[in-house]
């Protein structure tokens, strides 16, 4: 669909950036977050042929490759935004998810690619993102990511790092950076160790995490056991009914020594179903004097970076992108993560519209509100050219240049 212009709610939010950027690098930054709401081709050709007045496409691959603008400036003042207004700040209560992803690419040439392992087995060809996302039961948005390469792909040796210290690094940033105040950070299995939690626990940060079924406890006689085999023996009585965000499913919870976390924490064996017949699902949490329900309720905000990672690529093209320079791709992870953050950020500094105060709830719905404003500038440009009496044809042709 042909872009005419940037969307007003869109504009009202870029507006909040000007004093970090020059005119041209402001329009181009617009121009470029309505392209990915926008839809399909997220790519630099891709939105400069949609754009209609747009010039050379050299121009948009200049804003994100070599023009000299900070990610870091802009990633920081829309976490300041969203921090400002009592709407989306964080708060005690809330989460600091850690959670990586991967962008499949094909190109070999593409700096920084590398060849990564998917969940299910599969090796791919791509970038490793590593991401911090702050979750309430109000609203959840990015706060910032890490690239992780491997050990081999660092020309120096000391510039690699694990992907338990970028998560180390996010959440240390989250916190004294940016100033959150969420009080508990939340993971899966990938990042339980010891190294994690004494960082969580020495920022003053509770902590919920994925447990392996491998690790081991102390059991009752004092012998080590797999934690899968210590479940498997708690009697079926000792599964209690839970309900949580409107379902129910049976939690045995036990305080429980594990040697490989340096203490006594809180475990938690999970099934959806009351004869046990499912997988279960282990949590652990050094929070032994929260119930089973507050454990339970504030994991399942976890699935909010599943969500956020799922709506940044099938709806804004975070893993799109046909760029070759780190410094573009970066720039690109940069605006999506402030395209998403548009949904929270509209509630924060207030959409003009009415209709798209009430119908902004999500990435998706953001994604149609800019659609409808592109296609009403589209109507637009089309009743123009009729009031000065062009042909059909030629309106036709027009139109045709940018599709």
């Amino acid at each position: 669909m042909p872009i005419f212009g940037v969307p007003e709610f869109i504009g009202k939010v870029m507006a909040r950036f000007s004093d970090l950027l020059t005119r041209p690098q402001q329009r181009q930054l617009a121009r470029y977050v309505t392209g990915l709401l926008v839809g399909p081709p997220w790519t630099v050709r891709g939105i400069t042929h949609r754009t209609v007045g747009a010039s050379d496409q050299s121009n948009l691959n200049r804003f994100l490759t070599h023009s000299p603008w900070s990610e870091e400036a802009v990633n920081q003042r829309r976490v300041e935004a969203l921090q400002a207004h009592p709407a989306t700040a964080s708060r005690p209560e809330g989460l600091l998810v850690i959670d990586d992803t991967l962008t499949e690419k094909k190109g070999r040439h593409i700096e920084g690619v590398g060849r990564y392992t998917r969940h299910d087995g599969g090796k791919i060809l791509g970038h490793n993102v590593v991401s911090c996302r702050y979750v309430d039961w109000r609203t959840d948005w990015p706060i910032s990511q890490r690239r992780y390469r491997k050990r081999e792909e660092c020309a120096d040796p000391s510039e690699f790092r694990t992907k338990i210290e970028l998560a180390q690094e996010l959440v240390t940033e989250a916190k004294q950076r940016f100033g959150l105040a969420a009080q508990t950070a939340a993971f899966d299995a990938a990042y339980l160790c010891p190294a994690m939690i004494r960082h969580c626990e020495g920022l003053g940060l509770d902590w919920i995490a994925g447990c392996q079924s491998n690790r081991t406890v102390l059991g009752d006689s004092g012998r080590k056991v797999s934690v899968a085999d210590y479940v498997k023996a708690a009697p079926a009585e000792h599964y209690r009914p839970v309900r949580v965000n409107g379902g129910i499913c049976y939690c045995f919870t036990h305080t429980v020594n594990m040697p490989s976390l340096g203490g006594r924490v809180r475990l938690l064996a999970v099934h959806e179903r009351a004869d046990r017949s499912d997988e279960v699902r282990l949590l652990v949490t050094n929070r032994v004097d929260w119930s089973a329900h507050r454990v339970l309720r504030r994991y399942g905000h976890r699935w909010a970076i599943e969500r956020g990672y799922r709506a940044a690529k099938c709806v804004l093209g975070f893993s799109a992108y046909q760029l070759r320079r780190m410094t573009g791709i970066t720039k690109h992870w940069c605006l999506v993560w402030l395209a998403e953050s548009l949904v929270p950020l509209c509630r924060a500094v207030g959409v003009p519209q009415r209709a798209a105060r009430r119908f902004l709830r999500s990435t998706e719905a953001l994604h149609h509100a800019a659609e409808r404003e592109v296609l009403e500038g589209l109507v637009d440009h089309i009743w123009q050219m009729f009031n000065e009496h062009h042909s059909p044809d030629f309106v036709k042709r027009a139109l045709a240049a940018y599709v």
